[in-house]
């Protein structure tokens, strides 16, 4: 704070703290500049959204998501984007590239919207729920790789 950090970016570096606190400054940086992209206050919210439909579920050791369940053409247009983010921000994050992976989020606005907008989350069917649950547990986790960005939903 004394840096001039707000506690919001603080509180969302610091929720998960890593295991080498020398990443925390690199971290809060790209969370300051990811904040001020057009689209950052809207994934952040995205984000808050998932992170509370996730954690009404309770989630078992299968994790898997499968595409045959897919039923609108966003669930695929999502998943197949997550699946290639997923790489490229583990890859960003393991080499501390923390601003390029908060950057390359902003590319899930409009998938996300589409998913929300034409997908009905809890499905009656269980298979359905299950593995609608279970992409947005991963989308969950690649939103978040460097922080929890719903932390600076307002």
């Amino acid at each position: 704070l004394e840096q001039k950090f707000t506690a919001q970016e603080v509180d969302a570096v610091t929720t998960d703290l890593p295991d080498e606190f020398n990443t925390i400054i690199d971290k809060l940086l790209a969370i300051q500049t990811f904040s001020k992209l057009e689209d950052a206050s809207h994934l952040a919210a995205s984000n808050k959204r998932v992170g509370n439909i996730i954690k009404k579920y309770s989630f078992d050791d299968d994790l898997t998501i499968n595409q045959k369940l897919f039923i609108e053409d966003v669930e695929e247009k999502l998943y197949v984007l997550l699946l290639k983010l997923d790489k490229v921000v583990r890859e960003d994050v393991g080499s501390q590239k923390y601003i390029d992976a908060l950057a390359k989020l902003v590319q899930l606005k409009s998938p996300i919207d589409d998913f929300f907008d034409k997908v009905m989350v809890n499905a009656e069917d269980a298979k359905l729920k299950k593995n609608r649950h279970n992409m947005l547990r991963m989308l969950h986790q690649v939103l978040n790789r460097v922080a929890d960005i719903s932390k600076l939903s307002t």
